[in-house]
């Protein structure tokens, strides 16, 4: 099998993101040049290549397939230290624009349709219920692996890769604003959700060899480092508000819960280990779908599983519904989690929308952002 050749200079983070997302690379020299642009070939010997730009296109509905079973593939971890974050859009605090009662999706990985070239997309897109809208705005500059979360009304993100990202950026409805402010290093796939006014980060994957293992708390105009021991590293982990705590699911089995400025163990049953897999808030329970690591027989490979939380107790749902990926994104919107995209067991972007009603799943057959994973979402 033909390894993909990545003409750039990378970090062992994102080489270990990519490599195990099933883009093997091997380091041959710098990039040429002022661009963004960087060259790959593809196991299958299509010459392509990564930007930073990725428009948003429409794209058609995805595959409708359900099921649990686990098939291999990769995930991502990609290490990040503080840069600039490049991109257009207001500096400084929000404006008071109303926020939109809809979910907002922001950049990703994804694949040219003519090209076929890994692209960091920058493009912006909101789901209202029934349909994804493309909103024509500038912003934060291609990325994927940026946490997000939803503080008084606005949409906070924070970093992600490539480029070892450590900006901050807010969306408020209408417009992004970058904030001038300090905090976490930079870094991707950090846990972030919001609960009490306060949108909790923890950990994430950095350029170093280990990955953070930090918590942050963002008040809707400044970060603050939180003394907080807990989880080790969890980079993969996925969080989600439930009341006045954060629930994080660590990857290794292990269920925390962020209270009262601490960190507890709450549960060390539920769903098996994994990282990147999808979790939100559905009024009083969390759900979590998907995500990757080793199945019942020992081989690496994404699930389709369904589980709930109730705040003490995981519970897996014998019901049907998206087929197996990691790297989706979700949020909650009114009485209904909207799942988008994500990767399946080969690496292969997905494009599909599905619904979550707190018993089964929905498939939406719309257009909207082509297929992606690892693509930044948060509800109003």
């Amino acid at each position: 099998m033909r390894r993909r050749r990545v003409r750039a200079t990378m970090t062992e983070g994102e080489r270990r993101m990519l490599r195990r997302g099933g883009i093997a690379v091997v380091l041959v020299g710098a990039v040429v040049g002022c661009g963004s642009r960087t060259s790959v070939l593809l196991e299958d010997g299509i010459e392509a290549g990564t930007e930073s730009s990725g428009s948003g296109s429409s794209g058609s509905s995805g595959s409708s397939r359900s099921g649990s079973s686990a098939g291999s593939s990769g995930s991502s971890r990609s290490g990040s230290s503080a840069g600039s974050g490049t991109g257009s859009g207001s500096s400084g605090s929000s404006s008071s624009v109303s926020p939109i009662p809809s979910v907002l999706l922001f950049g990703g990985v994804s694949f040219s349709p003519i090209t076929s070239n890994v692209e960091y997309d920058s493009d912006t897109w909101t789901w209202d219920g029934a349909r994804w809208t493309q909103q024509q705005v500038s912003g934060p500059s291609g990325r994927y692996g940026a946490p997000a979360a939803t503080v008084a009304g606005r949409v906070v993100l924070f970093g992600g890769a490539p480029e070892d990202l450590g900006d901050t950026w807010t969306w408020n409805g209408a417009t992004w604003s970058r904030q001038n402010v300090t905090g976490p290093s930079g870094r991707q796939g950090a846990a972030m959700a919001a609960s009490s006014g306060s949108a909790i980060l923890f950990g994430g994957a950095v350029p170093t060899a280990a990955d953070a293992e930090d918590t942050w708390a963002w008040d809707g105009s400044s970060w603050s480092a939180l003394a907080a021991t807990g989880p080790g590293t969890s980079a993969g982990a996925e969080a989600a508000g439930l009341g006045n705590a954060i629930v994080l699911y660590d990857g290794s089995e292990m269920t925390w819960a962020w209270q009262a400025a601490a960190w507890t163990a709450v549960a060390t049953n539920g769903p098996q280990a994994r990282e990147y897999a999808a979790m939100a808030t559905l009024n009083d329970t969390v759900v979590l779908f998907g995500g990757e690591g080793a199945s019942s027989n020992g081989e690496y490979g994404t699930f389709a599983d369904t589980w709930t939380w109730n705040g003490t107790t995981w519970t897996a749902q014998n019901v049907a519904g998206p087929s197996a990926r990691s790297g989706a994104s979700v949020a909650t919107l009114g009485s209904t989690v909207v799942l988008f995209g994500g990767r399946d067991s080969g690496g292969t972007p997905l494009d599909d929308t599905w619904i979550w009603d707190g018993t089964s799943w929905t498939q939406q057959m719309v257009s909207g952002p082509r297929a992606r994973f690892y693509a930044s979402m948060s509800g109003p």
